[in-house]
């Protein structure tokens, strides 16, 4: 007694594939342009009511007490230059001895062989 197996899909016509493909298509395309329309919204509200206050005394200045108007984001952005700069000291001249080594001392070790692809 030989058994089948059921298929879990029945097998469609050419024309209906076409017809299901042609609409999860539209629909996908009608969605990520209603997505971007949103999006390019925002970004268009964000910009033209809060241009006005980017000024160069916004990068410059450090934040207000709490409760007070005005100030900058002075600190942030000197905060992120310094990690910015020591990230690089740090990981430039690591990266550069990692791949000399890599290419002139050892470049049949295992670890080569793991970095390389």
């Amino acid at each position: 007694m030989t058994r089948t197996e059921p298929t879990p899909f029945k097998l469609r016509s050419r024309v209906l594939r076409a017809a299901v493909d042609r609409a999860a298509r539209v629909f996908a395309g009608a969605s990520a342009a209603l997505g971007l329309a949103f999006l390019f919204w925002i970004l268009a509200t964000v910009f033209l009511e809060g241009a006005s206050a980017l000024t160069p005394g916004f990068f410059t200045h450090s934040p207000p007490p709490p409760g007070d108007s005005g100030g900058g984001m002075g600190s942030a952005v000197l905060g992120t230059l310094l990690i910015t700069g020591f990230a690089t000291l740090l990981g430039v001249p690591l990266g550069v001895l990692a791949g000399v080594f890599l290419s002139e001392v050892a470049p049949r070790s295992r670890l080569a062989s793991w970095v390389r692809f």
